[in-house]
């Protein structure tokens, strides 16, 4: 889901996801465009998903990537940790064309990311309506 009227009212993104008693969560505030995480520079928020913000960011190695970060609620478990870093390692060796292609994945300022070549066009969410 696309927000970036949120970043601009200064609010918190929220998420439902599916099987949590708490139904609807706080996943984050996004960063505003200009914000450096890293050697990543925010151009614009892209939108959310269950555990992580998304970011169209640009590198100045890799050019512009889609970033895709853990949500706030998430960093102080373990579990969610692991679990996108898992994630992050075995999308990395997938090398196929119709799998987006993991360009970098790590931890900036002790927020887990990955990194994935930004592709344009409609989202699955407006494909599906």
């Amino acid at each position: 889901m696309t927000d970036n009227a949120a970043i601009e009212r200064n609010e918190t993104v929220e998420a439902v996801t599916p099987g949590e008693s708490s139904g609807v969560r706080r996943i984050g505030q996004p960063w505003p465009a200009g914000y450096r995480v890293g050697d990543f520079e925010i151009e614009a928020f892209l939108g959310h998903g269950g555990w992580a913000l998304g970011y169209e960011a640009f590198h100045h190695e890799h050019g512009t990537v889609a970033l895709k970060v853990l949500g706030t609620d998430r960093l102080q478990h373990d579990e969610a940790r692991t679990r996108f870093a898992r994630e992050a390692d075995l999308a990395s060796c997938v090398d196929h064309p119709g799998v987006v292609r993991v360009i970098e994945y790590g931890e900036l300022d002790a927020h887990p990311f990955i990194a994935m070549e930004r592709l344009y066009g409609e989202d699955l969410e407006n494909k599906i309506q």
